[in-house]
């Protein structure tokens, strides 16, 4: 290629040192261009690395919201492990999320502010507000209570032909 080049520009009557000028452009603008797009390959890949590991501490965090609510609904003796796990959540959640978790925990507004709405507005943030995550009701929250236990149980001996229910 370099030589067909060479007799091409000879042809034209350009001197052997204006040919090796030409060369050696090339050669530095080829390095030039392999060179920006190495580097921003490279870029690309740490932006999507950093968003990446920005994703999985986004869910360790969630994942410990979930752990401090199911600890909660126990009603356990000892607070210390509660008071830790809502310390450390109200370390990284946004204010409005925050209040919310707070007023659940005091009991307050328990008719605005509920576990599964918690939930829910901690997933909607998880997600930077995707359209997909945004349509999940309350009601679709699934708790598991005593009162589901004794559902279940009735449920089973009722599929068994044991109803025991006046």
């Amino acid at each position: 290629m370099e030589s067909l080049l060479i007799e091409i520009l000879k042809g034209f009557g350009v001197s052997a040192v204006s040919v090796v000028m030409v060369l050696g452009l090339l050669m530095l603008s080829k390095e030039a261009l392999i060179s920006r797009l190495t580097k921003s390959i490279e870029h690309e890949y740490a932006v999507k690395l950093e968003d990446f590991k920005f994703q999985l501490e986004a869910k360790k965090k969630a994942e410990l919201v979930a752990k401090l609510l199911a600890h909660w609904i126990r009603f356990p003796e000892d607070q210390e492990e509660l008071n830790r796990m809502a310390l450390e959540c109200f370390l990284w959640l946004p204010d409005k999320i925050a209040s919310d978790l707070s007023d659940l925990l005091a009991h307050n507004r328990e008719h605005e502010v509920s576990i599964r709405s918690v939930i829910i507005s901690i997933r909607q943030l998880l997600n930077n507000g995707n359209k997909e995550y945004m349509n999940l009701k309350d009601y679709e929250v699934i708790l598991f209570t005593n009162q589901s236990k004794e559902l279940q149980y009735n449920h089973l001996l009722n599929s068994l032909g044991l109803n025991l229910q006046p």
